[in-house]
Formats: C-alpha cells, sequence, structure tokens
C-alpha cells in the first residue's frame, strides 16, 4: 500500500515534474493527458505569481511571464500551499543576479508584494507588557515584516509607469497588519536597526545603545530617548505587541 509521502510525491511528479518523473506512478495514463494536466497546473501556478504581483506585472509585461516560467522550470515548489508560493518566488529571485531580470528593482518589487500577502494572512498577538522599562523584551506582533531595499519599491502604485530608482540611502520598511489592512511603515535606519538587534535577543536598552554606538562611530549624532518614543508609538499601533522579561 502507498504511504501519504509517497502519494503526494507522485501527484508532485505529474503536476510539478516531467513526463519521466511522472511515468512510473501514472504509467496507464496517457502521455498527452498527462502534459495537458501538467501545463494546467502550471498556468494556475503562473497565474498564482502574477495576481500576487501586479505592479511588477505591468511593469515588466511579457519579461514578467518569461522570469516566472524559469523559475516555475527549474526550481521545484517546497510548500503545500498555494498561499506561499509567492514568498518562494520572491526568496528565489532575491538570490539572482539582476541583470538576469527585467530591470535592478524588480526582485525587490515583487518581494515587496508578496510581503504584502504574507503580512495580511498572518494572525496578530495578544498584546504583551505595555510599558518600556528597564530591562524590557521587544515584542513583535506576528504579522510584523521587516525589510529594507535598496529601491524605494513600497512607493510603486497603480499609477506608476517607471521603474524605481536606487535611493542614496537603502529604504527601511516596516509593513504590519491593522484592522485587517496592511499598513507600510517607512523608518529610519536608526530605528530599523534597533528591531534587528532587539529581534536578535538583546533587550531594548541594548539594542538602543548598540545603535547610538554604531553611529558615533561614523560620526552621526542618534537620541537614545528619540528611539524609545518611537518604539512605544509602534506598540500603540501594533507592531510592537508589546515589551516582555522586564527585570
Amino acid at each position: 500500500m502507498s504511504t501519504l509521502v509517497e502519494t503526494e510525491h507522485a501527484w508532485r511528479a505529474l503536476t510539478l515534474g516531467t513526463d519521466d518523473d511522472a511515468a512510473d506512478a501514472f504509467a496507464d495514463v496517457d502521455s498527452d493527458r498527462r502534459r495537458v494536466y501538467r501545463e494546467l497546473v502550471h498556468n494556475n501556478l503562473l497565474g498564482v505569481l502574477k495576481r500576487a504581483c501586479p505592479h511588477a506585472v505591468r511593469l515588466a509585461k511579457d519579461a514578467f511571464v518569461d522570469v516566472a516560467n524559469h523559475f516555475l522550470a527549474t526550481r521545484p515548489i517546497v510548500t503545500r500551499f498555494t498561499r506561499q508560493i509567492p514568498g518562494e518566488f520572491t526568496t528565489w529571485l532575491m538570490a539572482q543576479p539582476s541583470s538576469t531580470l527585467p530591470d535592478a528593482a524588480f526582485a525587490e518589487l515583487c518581494h515587496f508584494e508578496a510581503l504584502e500577502i504574507d503580512v495580511l494572512l498572518a494572525h496578530t498577538s495578544d498584546r504583551a507588557g505595555a510599558d518600556l522599562v528597564a530591562g524590557a523584551q521587544l515584542v513583535m506582533d506576528n504579522s510584523a515584516r521587516l525589510a529594507v531595499y535598496r529601491h524605494p519599491v513600497h512607493r510603486v502604485t497603480a499609477t506608476t509607469t517607471t521603474w524605481p530608482t536606487p535611493s542614496v540611502v537603502p529604504s527601511v520598511v516596516l509593513c504590519f497588519q491593522q484592522a485587517e489592512v496592511v499598513v507600510v511603515e517607512a523608518l529610519s535606519l536608526a530605528l530599523g536597526k534597533v528591531l534587528l538587534h532587539a529581534a536578535g535577543g538583546r533587550t531594548v536598552d541594548e539594542a538602543v545603545a548598540a545603535v547610538v554606538d554604531e553611529a558615533a562611530a561614523v560620526g552621526t549624532l542618534v537620541e537614545p530617548g528619540l528611539l524609545r518614543a518611537q518604539l512605544v508609538s509602534l506598540q500603540r499601533r501594533g507592531p510592537v505587541a508589546g515589551f516582555g522579561g522586564q527585570s
């Protein structure tokens, strides 16, 4: 008797593999029918990617389809969930040389558009401790996603007709869910670094101090009180669930 793993492998071979991959499990099925079914699945997956990245599709036109087809043909789909395929696509894209893509901003724009889907489908967290006191740990909401882009892709809208050009300073973007709507917040580089340090296990005090020291090392002044105030503001708005682990 076939196991569930064997059955899944057989169906993946039929729907996402080559005709040779599916030959053993579906030897009694006409090869033309196998091919037609595989094309239908391929077109469905292509549709998923196009719907996930409408701005990239509009700006890249047919070149988007070429890149997506290359992804589907060369990179095995790992997830069992259709909603996670755009994330796999953009992870793959970010590892590709920009010279092979329609534009240098293409991968980042696709990544941002897929990120919005991930945020919208995430479950928000229960609120944690509300006070920012000494020794507090930052607790981010489950829906919060932090990204850094060389191109201001978060500013692309339905009326944008050209690819965004590189920024002098990278764009730090925090996406989170608020009342079932995706909110996109542009952060300062300093605040973004605080969130990264805190995500790495440092307390808020340690994260703020590290960023202040990093800035001072290059001759820049960062006000720690302002960073703490910005964290409290993020807690009130939702992307920070609270401050836990106070001592």
